[in-house]
C-alpha cells in the first residue's frame, strides 16, 4: 500500500499506471506545498474516463483544465453561492431546511422511531444545495427526486474510478468491469433531471415570471451569448454546472 511505499521510498514517489504517470504525495507538508504554495502548478486536470463520461466531456469545470474557462465559471459559482452576501440572501432557505428537519426528526420521536442522524443531515445539506442552485428540494422531488438521489450515489461511486482506458486508452473499447457502461447509464440519468430543470428554468425566464433566484437562473443569463467556450454548448455548461 501508499504508506509501505513511503516508509521505503519517501514521502514523494511516482507510479507508473499502463501509459499514465501519477505522484504519491503523503506528507502533509508537501501537499501543502503542492496545494497552497504552488496551487497553479498543480491545477491542470489528467483526462480521466469517467470526467469525460460524467462530466459533459469535461464541461463540468472542477474537471475542466485550468484555463479561462475553469477561472469564469469559478467566479460566477462563488459569486452565486459563497459570497457573503449571498449568503445573507439565501439564509431564509438554511432556516426554512432546518425547521422542516426539525419537525421530521419531532414526528420520529413522538412515534418512538429511531432516527439516523447521518440520513438526516445529508438531506438538509442537500435540500439547502438544490435549493440555491435550481429551485428544488431533494425532500419533496417525489419520483423525479428518488431517481436523481439513486443517480447521484451512483455518480459519487463512479467518478473516481480508475478505468482500463485511463491507464491503456487504446484498450478503451474493452469495458471488462462494467464501468464505462454504467457511467453511460448514470450520466443519461442526471442529464435527464438537469435537463427538465433548464427547460423549466427557460419557460420561467420566457414568461417573465420571477427574478433571479437560484444558480441556474444566473447561469442561463450569463451564458446567453455564448462566449465563455467554443468547445461546449450552453445547455451543457449550465447543467454541468448545476449537478457538479
Amino acid at each position: 500500500n501508499s504508506r509501505c511505499s513511503s516508509e521505503k521510498l519517501g514521502p514523494l514517489f511516482s507510479l507508473q499506471l499502463g501509459q499514465r504517470r501519477a505522484i504519491v504525495v503523503s506528507s502533509m507538508d508537501l501537499a501543502k506545498e503542492c496545494f497552497t504554495v504552488n496551487d497553479r502548478a498543480f491545477a491542470g486536470r489528467p483526462q480521466l474516463e469517467g470526467w469525460k463520461r460524467l462530466g459533459y466531456n469535461r464541461a463540468m469545470f472542477v474537471f475542466s483544465p485550468y484555463g479561462p474557462y475553469f477561472l469564469e465559471l469559478r467566479k460566477i459559482v462563488a459569486n452565486k453561492l459563497l459570497s457573503s452576501q449571498q449568503l445573507r440572501l439565501v439564509k431564509h432557505i438554511q432556516v426554512d431546511e432546518v425547521g422542516s428537519l426539525v419537525q421530521r426528526l419531532y414526528r420520529s420521536c413522538s412515534n418512538l422511531e429511531p432516527v439516523e442522524m447521518n440520513h438526516h443531515l445529508t438531506w438538509l445539506a442537500m435540500n439547502i444545495v438544490l435549493r440555491v442552485v435550481a429551485g428544488k428540494r431533494y425532500f419533496d422531488l417525489g419520483g423525479e427526486g428518488k431517481e436523481f438521489r439513486e443517480a447521484l450515489g451512483e455518480f459519487n461511486n463512479l467518478v473516481g474510478t480508475f478505468t482500463l482506458s485511463d491507464a491503456i486508452p487504446w484498450l478503451g473499447w474493452l469495458d471488462l468491469s462494467g464501468h464505462l457502461q454504467a457511467m453511460k447509464r448514470v450520466h443519461q440519468k442526471m442529464d435527464e433531471v438537469a435537463s427538465a430543470w433548464l427547460a423549466e428554468h427557460r419557460r420561467k425566464e420566457s414568461s417573465g415570471a420571477g427574478e433571479e433566484s437560484d444558480l441556474m437562473d444566473v447561469l442561463i443569463k450569463e451564458l446567453k451569448d455564448g462566449h465563455l467556450s467554443e468547445n461546449h454548448q450552453t445547455d451543457a455548461i449550465i447543467k454541468a454546472t448545476a449537478t457538479v
